[in-house]
């Protein structure tokens, strides 16, 4: 119970306010304290969930051997794996309303059914030679009906965490597409192009949603979590790749405004995690180009960057809602700002 919960229990019991006025108030407060703009990160409720979880890894894997000891097909022991998955998911969701158990049947439902069309396929290889040797839909399909599982179950549960293995198994996807591309440029800007994407989704609930007090911006927050690096990466490998060649000291200072445009941009929107990657590659690659323009082998050259990255991201960190409420109230053309999570 909240202390605003408990002043207005007393002022009841005092008969200061009616019971018609309690639920008003009541009613009032709870509003109030769901409209934070915040990043919510929430994944389990307690640690029943864990447990349950726990458990529901030992019978998925109990479930599986005993069906393949019966069953001579291991691409129907998977496909019967996936239903189970399913069906515990459905049960934890609609019944229970535990998140992490739900999720962890979710993934395992989705390695269950890519695992039953590789295993159809080629049985007795293994996934990463498949990529050099198999034809490419041979690689692909497993990936894909991954995919679809994962698409399905997102729709079904609205679970806002599974953006995250989504996101990750789209860029996986990508990866192997794009590994028989022989320019390393192109699939870079694969990788950009479809962080780009996931960003754009990220956005998207995020406008849906600018209080933040609807799963939208849960949606949004694992979009942003893996659609940042993916869109980050890109930029700040090519850039090391030619940074020496080009003039360490000039590619820094325009990795360093990069890092402050996106840091703008972050506090306007209120995402940390958009930042979070673009930060730890900047200190990397300040640490990088340090270490090579000095010339020398010493640690004390990689690790200054390191540190004054650290300590502009625990600074940051602290006065986070400060700094966004004074760079907001400094922005003079507002036309937008109901878009925006508040200030």
């Amino acid at each position: 119970m909240t202390k605003e919960q408990q002043l207005l229990e007393d002022a009841l019991a005092r008969r200061v306010i009616t019971p018609e006025q309690y639920q008003q108030m009541s009613s009032l407060a709870e509003d109030s304290l769901n409209r934070n703009p915040d990043e919510r990160f929430r994944i389990v409720s307690g640690f029943s969930e864990v447990f349950i979880s726990v458990g529901l890894l030992l019978l998925f894997s109990g479930l599986s051997g005993i069906l393949a000891l019966n069953i001579s097909n291991a691409s129907v022991t998977s496909c019967l794996m996936a239903a189970v998955a399913w069906f515990s998911a459905t049960y934890f969701v609609e019944r229970k309303r535990f998140l992490l158990p739900s999720i962890v049947a979710c993934v395992y439902g989705t390695f269950a059914i890519g695992s039953a069309l590789w295993l159809m396929h080629s049985p007795s290889m293994h996934f990463l030679q498949s990529i050099k040797t198999l034809e490419v839909w041979k690689t692909l399909l497993p990936l894909g009906a991954a995919f679809a599982f994962l698409i399905a179950a997102t729709w079904r549960f609205r679970i806002p965490f599974l953006m995250l293995p989504l996101g990750i198994l789209f860029v996986t996807i990508v990866t192997v597409a794009g590994h028989w591309a022989e320019n390393s440029v192109s699939y870079r800007l694969l990788l950009a192009l479809s962080g780009i994407i996931i960003l754009g989704t990220a956005i998207y609930f995020d406008l849906k949603d600018p209080h933040r007090v609807r799963r939208a911006s849960d949606f949004a927050f694992w979009c942003y979590m893996i659609g940042s690096p993916l869109t980050i990466h890109p930029i700040f490998i090519t850039f090391l790749i030619n940074g020496v060649a080009l003039g360490g000291l000039s590619i820094a200072i325009f990795l360093i405004v990069f890092s402050a445009v996106v840091t703008i941009l972050a506090l306007m929107i209120n995402r940390r995690a958009l930042v979070l990657s673009t930060l730890i590659y900047l200190a990397g690659s300040l640490a990088y180009l340090t270490l090579q323009l000095s010339g020398s082998s010493s640690a004390l050259a990689a690790l200054i960057p390191l540190f004054l990255i650290g300590l502009y991201v625990v600074c940051l960190g602290t006065h986070w809602k400060r700094a966004r409420s004074k760079l907001m109230r400094s922005l003079t053309w507002r036309p937008w700002f109901n878009k925006l999570p508040p200030f």
